[in-house]
């Protein structure tokens, strides 16, 4: 699974604490209690990130996070399975390569369209209907996102998005039926 900054940041503690420690003078026994304190707060942080995955890859729209530079941190098996991509190959590439979004003319959804990039620059969380997605073998679907900042601005986003394919032709012939 992947670890959060939260996590490396209490590994990093356990391993420094004793050299910390006895540079500061203090008692084996103080040590031995805050090592003990810190092992404690890494298994319970460790219990809830395994939690966070378990739930993470059971949701079924695609789940993509990116980290401030839109490099792609996870992808859950439903992002796999529409983009093509799989988490493997997709983790550390640029968003752009994996969640290649068009708008329906064919043209590239560039900085000032693409709801990503609005995100990751600075915009509050966005729901957008009318991009495709193509896909790693040039499949284009229909896709409904939504995306949205992680914490304050410049840490990142989160991508939801599902195939609304389906949906969207059954809604052209609903108003094409209701026109004629």
């Amino acid at each position: 699974g992947s670890f959060s900054a939260e996590y490396i940041f209490l590994e990093s503690a356990i391993v420094l604490t004793p050299l910390l420690m006895s540079l500061l003078g203090l008692t084996r026994q103080k040590q031995d209690t805050t090592d003990q304190t810190l092992h404690v707060l890494a298994q319970e942080l460790s219990q809830v990130s395994n939690k966070s995955d378990i739930i993470i890859n059971a949701i079924g729209e695609g789940v993509v996070a990116v980290d401030n530079r839109g490099v792609i941190q996870l992808m859950n098996p439903a992002a796999e399975d529409l983009t093509g991509w799989t988490n493997f190959d997709a983790l550390g590439l640029n968003y752009q390569t994996v969640l290649k979004l068009t708008k329906h003319t064919g043209e590239i959804a560039e900085n000032d369209t693409n709801p990503i990039t609005k995100v990751l620059h600075g915009s509050n969380s966005l729901t957008v209907n009318d991009l495709l997605l193509v896909t790693n073998s040039g499949k284009k679907l229909e896709v409904s996102l939504l995306v949205s900042p992680i914490g304050k601005f410049g840490n990142g986003a989160i991508i939801v998005f599902r195939d609304i394919t389906t949906e969207a032709a059954a809604n052209r012939q609903q108003v094409e039926f209701i026109s004629t």
